[in-house]
């Protein structure tokens, strides 16, 4: 698992880069068999198509790539020593919508020395809201001063439990550090078929631009930039990849739990 990790129709702002990652409901498709290079993205069941939502964690422009400080283990992002309790603000939101996110939350103090105060404070380190479109974070101390720093755009008193899992467990990932895991280089064995990614992203609902998509899909971080573990599928910060998006079938399913790999690897992070 790599360090540190609202829709495509967000603007690009010049203090803002983004990095994506999937909703999906269920398990996307399993096909084991190699996709055609130049295969359309109509071979995608109509099914699929309609699980898979973008979400984006976001980044400051004093941490972003062309500053030479981001990277999956750039201390920069991570909370400081002095700083193992953060106070969490909900700025909106049905209250028994929020009391899921924050027992959902509070699976990651299990593993590390970090510690969720949810509260009114005054001066809160994230500030969650329901009201923007999407679900998406900034990553670590980015998040201190952004008025919302995070959001659930799909969450509601209806959404089954997984779902709760799968997106607050992510969500609370960036806000502590972590990056998607789609984009560590160590032993990664996405092939990316990119006509398909491509001309999925950038039409409807997400209209990436190409640039988008190779920033947030096919960029990939070397062990020089950051510091991890050897890419895991079972992080929850993986999100479900079909078939057809690989040229080697590769695929992934949701991820609704915190893998052993992402338990020690915030252990090591915050320390108890």
């Amino acid at each position: 698992m790599k360090t540190i990790t609202t829709f495509g129709l967000l603007a690009v702002s010049l203090l803002t880069f983004f990095l994506s990652c999937n909703k999906s409901a269920s398990d996307m498709q399993k096909s084991k068999t190699e996709p055609d290079s130049n295969m359309k993205i109509a071979t995608l069941s109509n099914d699929s198509l309609r699980k898979i939502k973008v979400c984006t964690a976001l980044v400051s422009e004093s941490h972003a790539p062309d500053s030479g400080k981001e990277a999956f283990g750039n201390s920069d992002l991570f909370w400081p020593e002095d700083k193992r309790t953060l106070y969490v603000n909900f700025l909106d939101g049905d209250p028994i919508v929020q009391q899921k996110v924050m027992n959902v939350a509070k699976q990651w103090e299990n593993y590390c020395g970090l510690k969720f105060i949810f509260s009114n404070s005054p001066n809160p380190d994230i500030t969650i809201s329901f009201n923007e479109i999407g679900s998406w974070s900034y990553i670590g101390k980015d998040s201190k001063g952004k008025i919302p720093s995070m959001n659930y755009g799909w969450l509601n008193a209806d959404t089954p439990q997984s779902e709760y899992d799968r997106v607050v467990l992510h969500e609370f990932g960036h806000a502590i550090g972590l990056y998607h895991e789609h984009q560590n280089n160590n032993s990664n064995p996405i092939i990316w078929n990119e006509p398909v990614v491509y001309q999925y992203y950038m039409g409807p609902p997400n209209n990436w631009s190409k640039e988008e998509v190779d920033y947030n899909l096919f960029k990939r971080y070397s062990s020089s930039e950051y510091n991890g573990t050897e890419f895991d599928p079972f992080s929850i910060m993986q999100y479900s990849l079909p078939a057809e998006f690989t040229k080697n079938g590769y695929h992934l399913s949701s991820v609704y739990k915190l893998s052993e790999t992402d338990k020690k690897f915030i252990a090591s992070i915050y320390p108890k």
